[in-house]
């Protein structure tokens, strides 16, 4: 047994996974655990079958890296996710892992606690070496527990990427929980291991939950309302839920203060959680950073984690630089400072982002902001922001040919509409920009959440524009994403 905050993971018996395939409760009974609501597919009952129960009875083996671990969240005494080894560890060390969570407790960082706790498992198993996992490249929540773990890439085919974690690099100390998006379930074919499985059989380990499509909540970037979210902010909010939108993206962190909109953190998130809305990002204000000592820097991006976990956002977001900062000599600069304040989001337990405008398109004598940014951070600590109305206006490439370049990297959509005259903002449907015909592929962008944006231009008032916006959105393009 292995016990994390707030998790136990139990590794099961093979009495106990005969009760666990029934999925009756039987087994929620002997373990004195609530009542749930699991379902198990064909698919998996025929691994069982064929290759865990078989290798969990044979006692020449060490059951454990054969069996589920399932995870039993302490406070609600209830089976939450289930994680297994693949088979006891290979002639270099390696063993490999597959996880899923149940469908009610995704996005409450329980995945990444799961795999850290087989982490430090593993840690006192002296043939362990490393261990390795797969990930479906649509796979979004799944291989963000890798890399919240500190796993690193190896290498990809066509549909899957490879991560390691090698031992001797693990931390040990606890990583700090993570705040998720729904979390799928890892897979990885069993065809090297056994002839006996089939890629096909190997699905998500809970097998609680068919695969289905992600569901995106439509998003707001606050900029757009915010002198109205200045002057009022919950009846401000309460009239865009009304227009449809679910998540947020805030601008105007006061860290000193520790302030969203006048309001201290925990205020405000009360104020999101009486709405029942959420608020994933925000965009906070590290421009004004880029040449002040890396000790002032660090002290605000602390400031910056603490407000974002008040509001369980999931990534917080470099917005911006000033006009007086445009060179490349400080696009260069920018770039490490990405890497800083990425490894250091990222071992808060949050995501870190980059937001693009026009401006680094701009040519430098052949360089341009963009590509050194692209080439001098650490994807697995700088993901990106794209804001599809700057590539459009700006950049030589569609947001197609961007991702194309970088899959998987731009987590995060701004969406708005250019004026068909002046090229300025306006609402949606009323500019230029085909958003139907533009719209990348959500999955090869690893897109975990899209917030529609007008900066100014507006047609009526700020709050008629996100309205209509939102209106024509439903009608017109929610069905791309």
């Amino acid at each position: 047994m292995i016990e994390t905050e707030r998790l136990i993971l139990k590794p099961l018996t093979y009495a106990q996974l005969i009760k666990y395939i029934k999925c009756d409760n039987t087994l929620e009974e002997e373990l004195n655990l609530r009542e749930s609501s699991r379902t198990i597919s064909d698919e998996l009952k025929e691994a069982f079958e064929q290759t865990i129960l078989p290798n969990v009875a044979d006692e020449t083996k060490n059951y454990l890296y054969s069996t589920l671990w399932t995870a039993i969240s302490k406070s609600e005494n209830k089976m939450v996710g289930d994680l297994c080894i693949i088979g006891e560890p290979n002639a270099d060390g390696e063993i490999e892992i597959g996880y899923g969570t149940y469908e009610e407790f995704q996005n409450r960082g329980f995945m990444t606690e799961i795999v850290q706790g087989i982490i430090k498992w593993a840690k006192s198993e002296p043939n362990v070496k490393s261990i390795i996992a797969s990930t479906d490249k649509s796979n979004i929540a799944s291989y963000k527990v890798l890399e919240k773990n500190r796993f690193r890439m190896t290498g990809e085919t066509e549909v899957l990427l490879n991560w390691k974690l090698d031992m001797e690099s693990a931390f040990d100390e606890e990583v700090m929980e993570a705040q998720l998006n729904d979390l799928k379930m890892n897979r990885r074919t069993f065809v090297e291991k056994t002839a006996l499985l089939g890629a096909a059989a190997f699905l998500p380990l809970s097998g609680l939950s068919n695969h289905r499509a992600q569901r995106y909540k439509m998003g707001l970037q606050l900029y757009t309302i915010h002198e109205d979210m200045t002057r009022d902010a919950l009846s401000t909010l309460k009239a865009a839920k009304a227009m449809g939108y679910e998540d947020f993206e805030t601008f105007g962190f006061d860290g000193e203060k520790g302030t969203f909109y006048g309001y201290q953190s925990s205020d405000f998130k009360k104020m999101l959680e009486d709405l029942e809305i959420t608020a994933s990002s925000g965009h906070y204000g590290f421009s004004s950073y880029l040449h002040k000592p890396e000790a002032d820097l660090r002290r605000f991006v602390d400031q910056c984690i603490q407000g974002a976990h008040a509001l369980d956002m999931k990534y917080i977001t470099w917005p911006w630089i000033a006009p007086e900062q445009r060179t490349m000599d400080n696009y260069k600069l920018m770039a490490q400072k990405l890497n800083v304040i990425g490894e250091q989001v990222t071992g808060g337990g949050l995501g870190f982002a980059y937001h693009n405008h026009g401006f680094e398109f701009t040519d430098h004598n052949g360089e341009n902001g963009f590509d050194t940014i692209l080439k001098d951070t650490d994807p697995s600590l700088v993901k990106l922001q794209m804001d599809m109305y700057w590539v459009m206006r700006s950049s030589a490439y569609t947001p197609k040919e961007l991702i194309s370049q970088q899959p998987g990297r731009y987590v995060m959509w701004h969406i708005k509409d250019m004026d068909k005259v002046t090229g300025d903002y306006t609402e949606l449907g009323n500019g230029a920009i085909d958003y139907a015909e533009i719209l990348p592929d959500p999955a090869v962008s690893g897109l975990e959440f899209y917030y529609l944006e007008q900066g100014g231009n507006y047609a009526h008032s700020p709050m008629k524009s996100v309205g209509d916006s939102a209106d024509y959105f439903k009608k017109h393009l929610q069905q791309y994403i």
